[in-house]
């Protein structure tokens, strides 16, 4: 849970000073995603692989210092459902059967 997010993408800005905690706490300052009201009219329903979905918001700047404040952030969850991916080995969505 103190794992930094560097560890999992480490070209992620201030990926340094953003914990695991604070992903799942949405205390990380990590710009929303959803909030971003011309991609969820034109890109939501588009598939995005892994590089092009961060890419959507990694470039924002940080809310807030991490830690310092919360603000719900689906990004986060996005950030938290890649690391699940990368330490299960296991794809995250399968789909409805």
């Amino acid at each position: 849970m103190n794992d930094r997010i560097s560890k999992y993408f480490p070209s992620y800005p201030k990926g340094d000073s953003i914990t695991i905690r604070q992903l799942l706490s949405h205390t990380s300052g990590i710009y929303n995603y959803t909030e971003n009201g011309q991609w969820m009219q034109q890109e939501v329903t588009t598939p995005h692989n892994r590089a092009a979905m961060i890419a959507t918001f990694s470039d924002k700047p940080l809310k807030f210092s991490p830690g310092t404040d919360m603000s719900y952030s689906n990004s986060n969850y996005m950030l938290l459902g890649y690391i699940i991916e990368d330490v299960t080995k296991m794809p995250y969505y399968r789909g409805c059967s």
